[in-house]
C-alpha cells in the first residue's frame, strides 16, 4: 500500500468519527465530491486528491485539531 492510500484510510477514520451517522460509501462519495467539486466523480479522484480534500475539510471544520488532541 502506498503512503497516500495509507493516509487516506487514516483520515477516513477521523472523518467517520466526525460523522458517525454516515455510512462509509456516503463518506467516500462526499469526499470525492469535495475533491473534484463534481457529483458522481469518485472514480476519477486520485488518492492524493482525496487525501487533500478530506484533510482540508477536517482543518476547516476544526475536526483535525480535535482528533490530534485526542491521540495525545
Amino acid at each position: 500500500m502506498n503512503a497516500a492510500r495509507h493516509e487516506v484510510l487514516e483520515v477516513l477514520a477521523v472523518l467517520s468519527d466526525a460523522y458517525p451517522d454516515l455510512r462509509l460509501g456516503q463518506l467516500m462519495v462526499t469526499a470525492g465530491n469535495w475533491a473534484t467539486r463534481q457529483p458522481d466523480s469518485l472514480w476519477e479522484v486520485t488518492d492524493e486528491e482525496l487525501l487533500n480534500a478530506i484533510t482540508s475539510h477536517l482543518e476547516r471544520t476544526g475536526v483535525a485539531a480535535v482528533a490530534q488532541g485526542s491521540s495525545r
